[in-house]
């Protein structure tokens, strides 16, 4: 099945830690059962906010491509800014991560994820 979209058309929800605390408006775009072995999801991150609470995957791969603004890529205690084309990994059972807008608009990325089985999430 060919499936044809537009990130600007998608649907995003909005996400929230567990805590309550609001995070980033996430649509993803890999929906259809032919996806098995990647998932994509396309994160607006309002300014100031985070994608997501720091967590550690232990086999899954994320592969983050910044489509506009700026995003700080946290790694354990390091971080690295990314900003328009830019792009960075989190690999499984390293440091807990997460993206953050350090700027004064909005900014974008896509995600790109391996769907490996039995992978576990742990988070700070």
């Amino acid at each position: 099945m060919l499936k044809i979209g537009n990130l600007n058309s998608l649907e995003h929800k909005e996400l929230f830690s567990k805590s309550g605390e609001a995070l980033s408006f996430s649509a993803v775009l890999t929906d259809l059962p032919e996806h098995k072995g990647i998932f994509i999801h396309h994160e607006i991150i309002p300014a100031g906010r985070r994608s997501s609470s720091p967590h550690l995957h232990t086999k899954l791969e994320e592969f983050v491509v910044v489509l506009s603004g700026k995003i700080r890529a946290h790694f354990g205690e390091r971080f690295i800014d990314l900003r328009e084309c830019s792009y960075t990994t989190f690999f499984p059972g390293r440091q807990k991560h997460f993206l953050e807008n350090v700027s004064d608009s909005p900014a974008s990325c896509l995600v790109i994820c391996s769907r490996p089985e039995g992978d576990e999430v742990f988070y700070s």
